[in-house]
């Protein structure tokens, strides 16, 4: 079985793919070497092109999120440019703050974990958490498809 896996394993420890279980503790060093990544190649300004995951009023919908500081400044749909109402915006984080959410779901131990960094600068490409198995709905997913920064 270690034959097989071996391929894998330089994925893995790149942090390019990470599958990881709750209970998994390799899942919180994929998330600190994440997090080193982008704090030595992030920024602090940057625009982040994605889609949420979500059941959701706008899950699925590609979304532009500006970001200063780490906080979310403004959300506008990809395909008009309409901005999205204050009270819709919860389902958009900023890279800062979906690391925060991959912590808590290991922290709270969520029923599935799964997260793709991207190799150089460290940000989610793909988050999909499901915190628990016995309620429907409840997943949140978020897909990134560029970072630029400002």
């Amino acid at each position: 079985m270690k034959a097989l896996l071996a391929p894998l394993a330089p994925l893995a420890l790149a942090g390019c793919l990470a599958f990881v279980a709750p209970d998994d503790p390799g899942s919180t060093r994929d998330l600190v070497a994440a997090r080193a990544r982008w704090n030595l190649h992030g920024a602090s300004a940057y625009t982040m092109r994605g889609s949420a995951q979500c059941f959701c009023i706008l899950g699925g919908r590609e979304v532009e999120i500006d970001v200063a500081g780490g906080r979310v400044t403004r959300v506008r749909l990809a395909d008009t440019g309409a901005e999205v109402p204050s009270e819709l915006r919860a389902s958009y984080r900023s890279v800062e703050e979906l690391f925060d959410l991959v912590d808590e779901a290991i922290r709270n131990d969520a029923h599935r974990l799964e997260v793709t960094y991207d190799a150089q600068r460290g940000f989610p490409t793909q988050l999909w958490i499901d915190w628990s198995d016995r309620i429907a709905d409840e997943e949140y997913g978020f897909r990134t498809s560029a970072l630029t920064t400002r």
